[in-house]
This record gives structure tokens, C-alpha cells and sequence, in this order.
């Protein structure tokens, strides 16, 4: 699966758990691939 993410997402996943910390975690677990804009990387 591809999905993108944003910023709020990626803080969230860090620092607090429920959806975002499974996005993250199966991000680094391989079994999706993340993507993100020019624009919400420079956010």
C-alpha cells in the first residue's frame, strides 16, 4: 500500500500512540511505503 503522510502524522507516531503509531511503525516495518510532497517536506 502507498499513502502519503504529513507532518502531523509523523509527530504524532513519535510521540503519542493509537493510528499514527501504526503508521509509522508499519512504514519502518516495510509493509507500506510513505510518501510525501516537496512542500510537506520543507513543513
Amino acid at each position: 500500500m502507498k499513502i502519503v503522510i504529513d507532518t502531523n502524522v509523523v509527530i504524532s507516531g513519535i510521540f503519542f500512540n493509537g493510528n499514527p503509531r501504526k503508521v509509522i511503525e508499519s512504514v519502518c516495518g516495510a509493509e507500506i511505503e510513505a510518501y510525501a510532497s516537496p512542500e510537506i517536506i520543507e513543513e
